[in-house]
C-alpha cells in the first residue's frame, strides 16, 4: 500500500475515533449512556464533524512528518478544546456549571457558542495548514531572487568541510 494512502487512512480513522470520543459524551452521537439537557442544533453537529476531521488530519500529518517540530501544537490543542466547549452541552459540563451557574450559562454562554466553534475550527485549520506547510528540511527550499533566510543571509549550498 502506498505510504500516502496509509496516512490518509490514519487521518480518516483518527477522525472517526475522535468523532466517537467527543460525540458520545456530548450526546451528539445517540447512545443510552448520556442525555443532553439542551437540544442539539445543526451547528453542534457541524462543529463536531469539523473538529474531529481537522484533528484527525493534524494527527495524520504529525505522524507523516515524524519530526520533533512542535509547530502549531498549541493551536491544535486550543482548537480541539474550544471545539468541545462549542458543541458540548453547557449544562452537562461540570466545569462551566460550577464556575458560572445555570442562568448565566443560558443567558451569556450559549449565545456565544457559535463564535467559540468558529474560533476553534479556525485554530485547528491553522494548525493543519502550518503542519502541512512544514516541509521538515531547512535546505530544501533554495532562496529565489530577493528571498533570504531569517538571518538576512542566503544559506550555504555547498557541502565542503571547512
Amino acid at each position: 500500500m502506498d505510504r500516502k494512502i496509509r496516512y490518509i487512512l490514519l487521518g480518516a480513522v483518527s477522525a472517526l475515533v475522535l468523532l466517537l470520543l467527543m460525540g458520545v459524551p456530548t450526546a451528539l452521537v445517540p447512545t443510552s449512556l448520556f442525555t443532553r439537557m439542551i437540544p442539539a442544533t445543526s451547528l453542534d453537529y457541524t462543529f463536531l464533524a469539523a473538529t474531529s476531521g481537522l484533528a484527525g488530519a493534524y494527527i495524520s500529518l504529525s505522524v507523516y512528518r515524524r519530526r520533533d517540530s512542535n509547530k502549531a501544537t498549541g493551536s491544535a490543542f486550543a482548537g480541539a478544546v474550544g471545539g468541545i466547549f462549542a458543541f458540548g452541552c453547557p449544562l452537562c459540563n461540570a466545569v462551566i456549571m460550577s464556575l458560572i451557574g445555570t442562568s448565566t450559562i443560558l443567558a451569556y454562554y450559549v449565545p456565544f457558542t457559535p463564535f467559540i466553534g468558529l474560533a476553534s475550527v479556525g485554530l485547528l485549520a491553522t494548525a493543519v495548514y502550518l503542519k502541512a506547510r512544514d516541509r521538515g528540511c531547512d535546505t530544501c527550499e533554495q532562496p529565489g531572487p530577493g528571498r533570504e533566510d531569517l538571518a538576512g543571509k542566503v544559506p550555504r549550498t555547498d557541502i565542503s568541510a571547512g
